[in-house]
């Protein structure tokens, strides 16, 4: 007898699992729609054959391939102004925290 009550807990707590993942599965499907979202500019579509004819600038030597080196002075500016602003940050993280540390310390006097 007990061991019949055993299998039927068993069983009902199976069944119970089952019909929790079934409802879950359930909610996690989509809609057989379809929901991709498509934007359309004119009534023709574009396909791979139509191209946008593109003209490289022969004036710049940068068309040509060649790269612009950045400037010493600049990166160095660059890094200073970095350095500034990283200071700054800090200095402002630090006050932000102190007024946290005040208005908690005050809280839990008038609590």
């Amino acid at each position: 007898m007990k061991s019949l009550v055993n299998r039927s807990a068993i069983f009902g707590a199976a069944a119970a699992l089952m019909v929790g993942l079934a409802t879950t599965a359930a909610a996690q499907q989509t809609t057989t729609t379809d929901t991709t979202r498509r934007t359309t500019r004119s009534s023709t579509s574009v396909t791979s054959s139509q191209r946008i004819r593109v003209r490289k600038d022969t004036y710049s030597s940068e068309a040509s391939g060649a790269i612009a080196t950045p400037n010493a002075d600049s990166l160095r500016a660059d890094s200073i102004a970095n350095a500034e602003r990283m200071r700054q940050d800090s200095i402002n993280a630090a006050n932000a925290a102190a007024e946290r540390a005040r208005q908690d310390s005050i809280a839990a006097v008038a609590a």
